[in-house]
């Protein structure tokens, strides 16, 4: 979390109130992203390989995805908040993994995590 909440306050083209309301969002579909999959499990988040997973490119990518369902649904503090917000950023990380065949494999350890989000 303190990586992505990091690269939000970089972030130029998002308001401080759009930053705070799509951070928790954006830390979901970093990890979805990284298993290629919005369902993922406990043991399958314990198992990834932070320092592999959580850089740049992947949260640019997650913002990036997270923004514009937040955009297309009104971008206020309710849509944040909702269901339908929730819903519409997981069915768009399964349609991206179901299409990019990515191996999530990759991105996990042996050992369990290596530090925080």
């Amino acid at each position: 979390m303190k990586k992505v909440e990091s690269y939000l306050r970089t972030e130029q083209g998002l308001s401080a109130t759009d930053k705070g309301n799509i951070r928790f969002h954006v830390a979901m579909a970093v990890v979805a992203l990284a298993l290629a999959t919005a369902k993922s499990t406990i043991k399958q988040v314990s198992e990834l390989d932070l320092a592999v997973v959580v850089t740049d490119a992947t949260i640019s990518e997650a913002t990036a995805l997270v923004y514009d369902e937040f955009k297309k649904l009104g971008a206020t503090d309710a849509i944040a908040k909702s269901a339908d917000f929730l819903a519409k950023v997981a069915a768009r990380l399964e349609s991206l993994a179901a299409t990019s065949g990515a191996q999530p494999a990759a991105a996990l350890s042996q050992g369990g995590p290596t530090g925080p989000l």
